[in-house]
Formats: C-alpha cells, structure tokens, sequence
C-alpha cells in the first residue's frame, strides 16, 4: 500500500502541458470535484489524468486539494478523465469538450467507490509475514520479529536467513564472507564494511527491513563476492506528523531509546531518527595449545582463560529533508551522524607446561584496560527527476562520509610459579595508542528508461574515493621511561579510488523476461608504510562484471529464474596493514600487503512458489571463487601464533536452500530456512595439505503464536553445522531464542519481551590442528582447542508507543503510512 500511495503521489503532482498546435487561443480550464461515493467524503490526493480522445495522449494531469477539488487547463479539444485512489475502483468519464467560447468547463461531481480486491490486497499486505520471498531477493520485515525488539542491527543479521554473524562480528552469506552491507541501498559509515562496532551500534529499532540479494545484478557495485546485504531504516512520508519512540532495557545492563519523528506538509516531507544505547557485555573463553616435536624436543603446552567486561555508550542521529520541486523533481538532503564510547576490560590468565598438562611450570596474568572512542558523520544529497513515462526517470547522489577512531589501552602483566607464588620476573608495563580517520566521498548517476514492448534500459556511473590513515604506538616501561616499541608502532595510510559504469537491458515477453547488465570498474589501491624506506605498495586493475537473468512466470503461484552475476572482493584495510596486532602476545593477527583480490563466478537457479496458506523458495546454486582470500595459522619458534590472510588458489560452493512460511492455523505461523552446501577449498599453493572438503549446513526454524488480538509469542531455534577447514573443524552451535509480545491498541503502546541465547549456548568451539615445519620439513604437529563466547544470555523489555499511527491500515478513512520510496531492487 506504501508503495502504491507514494507513486501516485508523486508521479503526477502537478503536471501542467500546453498544447497549443499552432493555435492562439487561450487554453480552458476543466474543473471539478471527487468525493467518497458512500460517505460524500471529499477525497484529498487523487490522481487525474487527461487525455485527448481522438489519440489517447496524455494531455495534462493533477491531484485533488483537501476539498476534494481539481482544476487542468487545456487548450481547446475532446478529451477524457482517468481518476485513480488508493484502495477505489478507477475512473473514467468520457466527452469532456473544451470550446474557445467557454472558459470554463465545469464537470459534474465525480464518485469513487471502494475495490473490494484493493482491500483485501492491502490486508494481506498488512499481514504480511515475516520474511516476503521474491526469485531475486529476500526481505526480512523487522518488526514482525520479536525476538529482536531493543536489540542491535548484528542481532537482526543473525537471524536473517540465509545470514550468520560470528563472535567477531563477521558477517556471512550462505556460508561465505566477503558480503557488501548497503544502508537504504548506499555505502554507509553507519556500518562500514560490516565491522563488530558499526552493527553493534545501530539499534534495531531503527531498522525497517534487512533485504538479502544473493546474486547482484550489474547496477550494484561488483564489490561482495557472497552478495548483498541492505538495512532499510525507518522513513516515513505521511502527511502531517507521526512517528514512533521506544524504550529499551535488560539484563546483563542493557538500556536504550529510539524516537523516529517524520512532518509532511506541501512540499517538504522532514524525516529524523535519534537513538541512544548504553549495554554491557560479559564473556569469556578459553584456548588451549600443545607443541609435540618429533626429534625430541619438550612438548609446549599452554592454556589461556579469558575474561571480558565490555561497556559502552552510542548515539545516532539521523536528520533528512524532501523537497518536492514540483511533480517530476525531488530533491532530498541528509544527515547522519553516530558518536560512540567504551570502556573493555579484559584479563588472560596463562598456565605453561612442560611435556604435559600434570607439569606445571609457570602462570602469567596479563590485563587489558580499553577505552575506545568512535565518531562518524555522513552528508548526503540527492536529486531525482522523473521524466515522462512509467519508471522513466533520472537519479544522482552525492555523499560524503567521516570517520574518526581512537583507542587507547593499558597492559600489566605479572609471573607467578608453578605454586601461585611471584615469580620474581619484574611485572611488565604496556600501553597502546591507535588513531584512525577514514573519508570517503561516493558519486553515483543512474538513468532509467523504459522502452516499447515492455523493454527497459538502464545505465550508470559512479566514482568513489577513500583515503585510511592509522597511527599505531605501542610503548613499554623500562626503568621507569617509557620506550616506543619500533617493531610494533606504524603509520599506514590506505587510499582507494574506484570508477565504475555499467548498462542494462531488459524485456518482457508473455511469460518470459529477461535482462542482461554489464559492469566495468576500475581500481587503483595504494598502501605506505610511512615510518619506513618503502616505496608505497601501488595495485591497479580493470574487470569486467557481467550478468544475466532470465524468469519465466508458470502461472500466478509459480515462477522460475536462472541467473549469473561476476563479483569481486578486494582486500580490506586490515587485511593489508602488515603489523600485527598487540593485545594478546601469544595469539596475533597481521595483515598481507601482497593479496590480490578475489573473483567470484556466481550461478542460481530459484523457484517461488505462492500457495493457499504460505510460500516456498528455493535454489540450487554454485559459486567458483579464484585467489580465494583466507586466514592461515602459522607458529613461531618462540610459541606465538600468527593468523595471516593469504590468497589460495580456488574455492568451489554448491549447495541448495529452501525459505518458506506456512499458516498452520489461524492462530499459528509457520517459517523455516534451509541451507546445506558442500565447500571445496584448495590452498595447494600455501603447502601441499592445506586443503579441505567440507559438508556443512544452516537452519532456523521460526514459530509464531497468536493466543489472542493483542498477545502473540514466537519461539525462533537455529542451528549452524560443524564445518571442516583447511586446518581444523568448527563444532556445530545451536541456539533458542524467545519473545513475547502485547498490544495495547487505545494508548498506541506494545509491549515486547524477548530471551535470546535462551540456553547460553552460542559459543564459538574450533579445533585446529595441523604439521610444524622447518626449513621444509616437518617437524612436529600443533594442536589447538578453543571456546569462546562474546555475549553471554539475555533479557530485554521493550515499549514501543505510536504517534498518529494506526497499527492497521488500509480501512475507509486511512491512507497508510507512506513508508518510503525506496525499492530494495534499486540501488541509488
């Protein structure tokens, strides 16, 4: 119904064409008035359209002001009315004849009656479940779900299907990494390159939808070898005020509020979102590792227990503007800006052995005293002009986007024996200072045209830069001065620029359609490692990125689409920061300034089935990945692992998944996801064994209970299957989470309570284990186990309370909600 509303309304606003034909005479005015057939309402904001009635050429056009009224100047002629409304029958009256002795025309007063098949489509929509399934994408409809009221944007992600977030903050898709997060179909700082904090940030209360798109097509940026992610956040164009605030708190210490306020009034249409979140988040784990050598040499054994406390406080603000020029031109402006600070405290205790774990040499216990602080600011402007024609129309966007990061942290490490005792080691002193700035500027013109014979066509340009600059100092107190640490402090700059263009053709023919895109982008990366003698690390390239989509519509329930798209994923900024990491001395991660990125051939074969009571999707699909970029486990001499991403050689994915939902009975609803693949790694050129044939799947089966109008539960179980990797194994998580939710329609309040992690069970467990080597021999074997959990379980309270909002829509009197223009399928 949004969408429907905000066509019409901004489609036709006004438009006013003079056909003179090389007469003189001054052009009529056609008047009138529309009005509700049964009630004698007037009807604000419907759409006319005149046409000339000897060739059906659109001659001019309005909408009706609040009294239900209209006026269309027209030269002299025989013309015809088209009137249509939302959820009314159209319109037609017929011999409307404009004379150059009559001024005015006036035409009686036009009723419109009630469609009877608009109104139940609009209930439908209303009701709509909580995942909507196309062949080209998946929309997660956020406030359907429960069990995320007062959580996080990375908390929506880990229950989208299709999606896994792990403890790191790490998004992937169908099982692969490298996945593009968009915001309202853009780059946005808001979440980055969909890093821990970013998403973390973000409340989930500002989220309308998360939209999955598995195979692009060549109007998205080629960046994303798994796909694409977009956060739709809330935006709303309903005439006059309204909006929503909610209210968050929980356990462990979680509390938060969102207010999301939107004013239309004539031509200006004010937008705004302001959230704040305070939330804690005790975790911990443990890793243990184990050296065996074959000449001899004493095993090495260590085990480490961590602790971690996280708090923090985060606030966004977004503020926006539409500015309807008149009926072809919009011209929208806004801002967004999110401040961040935390404080982490974090405690390792080490217990070293000696040939096995009843020999106990030593303990250590090393602490960490973290705060960070996090500012990003984002401008955006954007103009779009729609030209004559259905979806003919002209977009560009202009952004710019600031980024500021700084940390700072403070180590204590002190030695104990074997008995708990000081060792007599002097406790060592550390402290590390990092500040990064990230700008980017992002341009982007699309121009969309349709053709005759339901063709369409479509071409773009788009140009973005982006420069990285972080600052890295570590210091260590000896004899009571503190000394820079040379071998780990850097200053690294990253610049990126990225030019890309790209055509689409489409057409419809009965029941087939197809369309075919090409993409071009050009790349220019350089790295520098400022502090030394280095020339900068410069890295161009130019690729092509096709694709191609063809549907055929068996009937009303069933359509079918096979589709190809080329991706790439270029490596990030961390990825090529060549220094490692420092807050655990024995576990470090460094980056490759030498990877290239990775290529990814992508084929789908889907169905979409709509049936009585539900829907089912599903796909076959395969992908074929080159200079595959993955992290290897390598160990020092001294004991100290090193996580470094490399390029492998190719990584084969296929695999089948299933998306339904299924109304088992008036009050119970049914939805599931399925997603089962086999992972062919070959990474032959890091050592002959470093490879890895893995079957592995993902489900989430997701209840929904309606006990009453007002009072409905949903009971959500997933679970993520063991996969083997080149080095080891990761066990199998499986998970509960549970909501609870009530409406209190006269005072427009809900009331949601949600469990997630009922049973405390999602925790990361790996095994790694692999052959020692030196000088090209093996040596010996490493053996690693480790756990770890992020977040522990918990319980949040949620109130959300509506202003001039109806919580259903679509019946006599109601217009909806507006709900935004933007389609999930477009990125402007």
């Amino acid at each position: 119904m949004k969408k429907y509303l905000l066509f019409f309304l901004l489609s036709f606003v006004c438009l006013s064409i003079h056909a003179q034909r090389g007469r003189t005479q001054e052009p009529g005015l056609i008047t009138g008035k529309i009005i509700d057939a049964e009630s004698n309402i007037p009807l604000e904001f419907a759409t006319l359209s005149l046409f000339k009635a000897e060739s059906d050429e659109l001659a001019g056009g309005t909408i009706t002001n609040s009294n239900g009224k209209f006026e269309i100047e027209a030269p002299p002629g025989q013309y015809y009315l088209e009137i249509e409304f939302i959820s009314y029958a159209p319109r037609r009256v017929d011999d409307i004849k404009v004379s150059a002795s009559e001024e005015v025309v006036i035409v009686p007063t036009i009723n419109l009656s009630l469609d009877s098949e608009q109104l139940d489509e609009v209930v439908i929509t209303e009701e709509r479940s909580q995942v909507s399934l196309s062949l080209d994408k998946k929309v997660f409809n956020v406030g359907k779900d429960l069990t995320n009221k007062g959580g996080t944007a990375e908390d929506i992600l880990d229950n989208v299907p299709s999606v896994a977030v792990d403890l790191e903050g790490n998004v992937s898709l169908r099982g692969s990494g490298g996945v593009r997060i968009l915001v309202d179909g853009k780059p946005s700082m808001m979440v980055g390159d969909g890093n821990s904090n970013g998403l973390r940030n973000l409340p989930a209360n500002m989220i309308e939808s998360i939209e999955v798109i598995t195979n692009p097509s060549a109007r998205y940026e080629a960046e994303g070898m798994a796909g694409i992610i977009n956060i739709v956040l809330k935006k709303d164009r309903k005439k006059g005020f309204n909006g929503s605030i909610d209210v968050t708190g929980g356990y462990p210490a979680t509390a938060g509020t969102a207010f999301n306020l939107n004013y239309r009034r004539d031509k200006i249409n004010l937008f705004s979102s302001l959230g704040t979140r305070y939330r804690t988040g005790p975790g911990g784990g443990f890793t243990f590792q184990e050296r065996i050598y074959n000449d001899g040499r004493a095993s090495e054994i260590f085990n480490a227990t961590r602790s971690i406390n996280r708090s923090g406080i985060s606030g966004n603000l977004n503020l926006g503007m539409d500015y309807f020029i008149n009926s072809n031109n919009i011209l929208t402006s806004s801002f967004s800006f999110r401040r961040s600070r935390e404080g982490n405290n974090n405690s390792v205790i080490y217990e070293d052995f000696m040939n096995s774990r009843a020999n106990l040499v030593g303990i250590s216990e090393r602490s960490d005293d973290e705060s960070e602080n996090e500012y990003d600011t984002e401008y955006a402007l954007t103009y779009e002009k729609k030209l004559a024609g259905k979806d003919h129309k002209f977009i560009a966007d202009l952004r710019f986007q600031d980024n500021t990061e700084v940390e700072s942290s403070d180590f204590v490490q002190e030695f104990f024996d074997a008995n708990g005792e000081p060792s007599g080691d002097d406790d060592l002193f550390q402290r590390s200072a990092n500040n990064e700035t990230e700008r980017r500027i992002n341009l982007k013109a699309d121009y969309l045209r349709p053709l005759p014979n339901d063709g369409k066509f479509e071409v773009g340009l788009q140009s973005s830069y982006r420069l990285i600059s972080n600052r890295y100092l570590v210091e260590e107190q000896i004899e009571n001065e503190w000394v820079r640490l040379a071998n780990l402090s850097n200053d690294f700059n990253y610049d990126e620029f990225i030019n890309g263009a790209y055509g689409i053709y489409g057409k419809e023919y009965l029941r087939w359609s197809y369309q075919v895109g090409l993409r071009t982008e050009y790349s220019f990366i350089q790295t520098q490692l400022l502090d030394s003698d280095e020339d900068a690390n410069a890295r161009n390239y130019f690729n092509f990125f096709p694709s191609a989509f063809l549907s055929y519509k068996v009937n009303e329930e069933n359509s079918l689409q096979i589709s190809y798209s080329r991706r790439i994923r270029r490596p990030r900024f961390w990825d090529l920061n060549p220094f490692f990491t420092f807050s655990d001395p024995r576990n470090q991660f460094s980056g490759n300034p030498d990877l290239n990125p990775e290529f990814t051939d992508s084929y789908e074969l889907g169905y979409v089935n709509y049936f009585g009571k539900g829907s089912l999707t599903s796909s076959i699909y395969y992908r074929h990945t080159t200079d595959v970029i993955d992290r290897v486990q390598t160990v020092t001499n001294e004991g100290v692992t090193i996580l470094r991403p490399e390029n492998l050689l190719t990584q084969d994915d296929i695999g089948f998944e299933f998306t339904g939902n299924y109304k088992i009975l008036k009050w119970w609803d049914l939805s599931g996801n399925l997603n089962a693949f086999r992972s062919i790694t070959d990474g032959a050129n890091i050592q002959d064994d470093f490879t890895a044939d893995a079957y592995t799947w993902f489900t989430r089966l997701n209840n929904k209970l309606k006990f009453s109008k007002t009072f409905e539960s949903q009971v959500r179980v997933g679970h993520r299957g063991a996969r083997r990797t080149p080095q080891g194994f990761n066990r199998g998580i499986t998970s509960i989470d549970l909501g609870f939710g009530k409406e209190f329609p006269e005072k427009n309040l809900s009331l949601a309570l949600n469990v997630r992690d009922l049973l405390n069970s999602r925790k990361r467990q790996s095994i790694n284990e692999f052959n020692l080597y030196e000088d090209g021999d093996v040596v010996g074997t490493f053996f690693s186990e480790s756990e770890f959990q992020w977040r522990a379980r918990s319980i949040i309270v949620s109130l959300n309370y509506r202003i001039n909002q109806d919580r259903r829509r679509g019946r006599r009197g109601e217009r909806g909600d507006g709900g935004g223009d933007y389609d999930g399928g477009e990125e402007f």
